[in-house]
């Protein structure tokens, strides 16, 4: 497995996956003259998805599915989806005089995802730089991680199904089972959805974010993805502090990629060295 030492290795790595990716997409079209011709950005755009780990060991699991919140399930006596429910019922309820007037349903589901509510979103980034501040700006005693997904590629059960807008219904009526608490179990596990989320300001700008979101009965990404996802490790100690100076330099940092005045505060102490 390949070691991220420092920025430059990493865009290295990404321009020559680009690369191999273009060069495959020119010659598939080249060689099939029926198929769509659109324009090349299109067509020959990889569309790469990137998720940094702190943790080399952490999987790509939304939080309702990860160990901590089916033991918090557990303790409280109760199943993963009826406790699923009920902190996004408590969120939906307390949190009207904090949220923008308007909001659908959809929309306040993705602002408590990226506030850390516990739900079935993943988060990954456009940005490959973003992914790697995330993968090494916490447990610098632990290897990191970054992988990059191919988001556009066809996948194993999920033929015909691409990249998909937030407010597309698939999405809203998956949101909308689980604020009523209607979670359905496919009887054939489903591969996680594809979400482009509406822009906005405030993380989801700051941070190119995608995100994919893990059905009731999905797939975990890494058994299903061994030619559309790749995963390389960072090593601990070192290498993670000096790329997270590396990344400072360049506006990589709390502040820039969580626009409020507590990460500003948070950027400060830790160029300080107070944090």
């Amino acid at each position: 497995m390949y070691k991220i030492e420092s920025i430059s290795d990493f865009l290295s790595i990404v321009q020559d996956h680009a690369t191999t990716y273009q060069n495959k997409q020119k010659k598939y079209y080249s060689n099939d003259n029926s198929l769509p011709q659109g324009p090349e950005w299109y067509k020959y755009n990889p569309n790469f998805w990137y998720r940094g780990h702190a943790d080399f060991e952490w999987e790509l699991q939304p939080k309702v599915e990860r160990s901590d919140f089916v033991n918090s399930a557990k303790n409280a006596s109760t199943t993963n989806n009826d406790y699923e429910y009920t902190i996004l019922h408590q969120f939906l309820v307390r949190s009207p005089y904090l949220l923008p007037e308007n909001l659908n349903l959809t929309e306040k589901y993705f602002l408590a995802q990226h506030h850390g509510l516990p739900t079935r979103l993943l988060d990954w980034s456009t940005n490959p730089l973003v992914a790697l501040f995330f993968a090494v700006s916490a447990c610098e005693d632990s290897c990191g991680s970054i992988y990059i997904l191919h988001a556009r590629s066809d996948y194993d059960y999920a033929e015909g199904e691409d990249i998909i807008y937030q407010n597309d219904q698939i999405i809203t009526e998956r949101i909308k089972d689980i604020c009523q608490n209607k979670h359905s179990r496919n009887k054939h596990p489903q591969y996680p959805l594809r979400v482009i989320p509406n822009t906005q300001h405030g993380r989801i700008l700051s941070q190119s974010s995608r995100f994919t979101f893990h059905h009731n009965s999905s797939f975990r990404i890494e058994e299903n993805s061994n030619k559309n996802l790749i995963k390389f490790k960072i090593p601990s100690g070192s290498v993670k502090k000096t790329i997270m100076k590396e990344l400072s330099g360049i506006n990589i940092n709390w502040s820039t990629l969580f626009p409020d005045l507590d990460h500003l505060v948070k950027d400060i102490k830790w160029q300080t060295n107070t944090l």
